[in-house]
Formats: structure tokens, C-alpha cells, sequence
């Protein structure tokens, strides 16, 4: 392996290179590199410098502070097993950039305080990914995970099985949007009384219930009568194939349809005067 360059060797020189730009740290001596001064100016200057520092350095909680707070990417990667699981740091890097959750440490990837701090950071980069990095405990604690779907409703299809087998709290969830349904496991998704509260929030979301529901003559003309779309073939095209023959689910729908555009046309002759 070829020796590391070297261009400043006295600690005048380095600091003089890393006031001007930060990553020149990684061009100082190995010695220097472990010089707290030289150091803390670097990661001042530029946070990504932390990645040049030695590793006892990488493990001080002011230089590793310091680095996050001057740097808008990532740098928690470089930092000591020690400091990913204090949770002081670990606040100050996920609240900067939020992927720095996928460095914490097990404790700290459960705590609701690092994952809420995660969810509202300053840079919210892809939190509809933040779910791969969270802890399998987190993913199963009712108040972070309803606060999470409020967020970003795609982490929904990451709670824990048990959660989304829990009636109460996927009652919870349909309250925030109905066509949270389709993260419902299947025999939530076959309980009548469910699913009935979901089509009558949104009636477009029949599209999840198990099959026996959506021939369910009540469910379908709920399902049907809470659509404002004003399409022909609403929630209908989700009801059973022998329930759309039914001559009371035809006449729900139709009377539907009817009763949309009606409305419209009302709205579009005001807008015309």
C-alpha cells in the first residue's frame, strides 16, 4: 500500500492549512492528526474532516459535535462505536441529516426521541425510507408508529406484525386515512365491522378488504355512497362480480353517480356567472 501523503509536518503549518480548508487534515501527519488544536480547527472549518482525525479523536464528544453541527451530509459514519450510542450526539447528527439513524447504535435506534428527531429533521431525506433503519422495537410501539404514519404514511407497511393486527390501533390509523386498510392484516381485513368503518370513510377503500367483504351487500352500497370521484365505475369495480348485479348495489351506484354530477353542474353554472 502506498504511503499517505504528507504535506505539513509542524502543527503552524497545519493549522494554517485546515483554517483555510478542513479536509487539508487529511495531508498533516499522523501525529498531528491526533493533535486536539489542528483537529478541532479542521472539523470547524469543514465537518467532513472528522473522517482524517485519529480514531481517539473520532471518540471526543465536542470535536464529533462539532463536526455534525458544520457539516450538512453524513459524517457519523467515522464516528466511534462509544459516541453512536450517546444519545446527545446521536440527536445533533439525525436532526442535521436523518440517515445518520443508520449508524446509531441498537439502544438508540429504539429510542422515540432519536426517531422523532429523525422524522422532523432539518433535511428530510426520503423519511419514507428512515423505516430500514429504525430498531425492530420502535417498530412495534404504538404511540411512534401512529406519529410516524402521520409523517410519512408509507411506514404503516413497516409495523410489526402484532401492530397491524391490533385492531385498536389500525382503527387509529383508518382515522388518518382510510386506504391505511391495505397495511391491515388479512384477518383485520375480513373483520366486518373494520372495514365498514373504513368504506364509510372512504369508500374507495374496499379495494383491501378480503374478498368475502367486498361481496357483502352493506359494505359494497357503503363503499359506493362514500365516493365523491363522480366515476362511473368507482368503488363499484371493487364490489364482487355478483354483487355488481345486484340490482340495489346498481341503483346505490347510479344514484351516486347522479347525484355527483349534479352537484358539479351547480358548481360550474355559478362559476359561469
Amino acid at each position: 500500500m502506498a504511503d499517505r501523503e504528507v504535506k505539513y509536518e509542524t502543527k503552524e503549518a497545519a493549522l494554517a492549512a485546515v483554517s483555510f480548508d478542513g479536509r487539508e487534515l487529511e495531508y498533516v501527519s499522523d501525529e498531528l492528526q491526533n493533535d486536539r488544536d489542528v483537529v478541532l480547527v479542521a472539523v470547524s472549518r469543514d465537518g467532513s474532516a472528522l473522517e482524517f482525525a485519529s480514531g481517539g479523536l473520532r471518540n471526543d464528544k465536542e470535536v464529533v459535535l462539532i463536526a455534525v453541527n458544520k457539516f450538512c451530509g453524513d459524517v457519523f459514519e467515522c464516528v466511534s462505536d462509544e459516541l453512536r450510542d450517546d444519545k446527545e450526539v446521536v440527536l445533533a447528527a439525525v436532526k442535521i441529516y436523518n440517515y445518520s439513524l443508520q449508524y446509531a447504535s441498537e439502544r438508540l435506534s429504539n429510542d422515540r426521541d432519536v426517531l422523532f428527531a429523525a422524522l422532523g429533521s432539518q433535511a428530510e431525506h426520503y423519511c419514507d425510507e428512515l423505516w430500514n433503519y429504525a430498531g425492530k422495537e420502535i417498530l412495534n410501539d404504538r404511540e411512534f408508529m401512529l406519529a410516524a404514519v402521520m409523517h410519512c404514511e408509507d411506514w404503516l407497511e413497516y409495523a410489526s406484525d402484532g401492530l397491524r393486527n391490533d385492531r385498536k390501533f389500525m382503527l387509529q390509523a383508518l382515522a388518518l386515512n382510510a386506504c391505511h386498510l391495505k397495511y391491515a392484516s388479512d384477518e383485520l381485513r375480513n373483520d366486518r365491522g373494520l372495514v365498514l368503518a373504513a368504506v364509510k370513510a372512504d369508500g374507495w377503500s374496499l379495494q383491501y378488504a378480503s374478498d368475502g367483504l367486498r361481496a357483502d351487500k352493506e359494505i359494497a352500497i357503503t363503499a359506493i355512497l362514500n365516493d365523491s370521484s363522480g366515476c362511473n365505475m368507482g368503488p363499484v369495480m371493487y364490489v364482487s362480480e355478483e354483487m355488481q348485479k345486484d340490482p340495489d348495489v346498481i341503483d346505490a351506484n347510479m344514484s351516486m353517480y347522479n347525484k355527483v354530477m349534479r352537484e358539479r353542474a351547480a358548481e360550474n353554472s355559478l362559476k359561469i356567472v
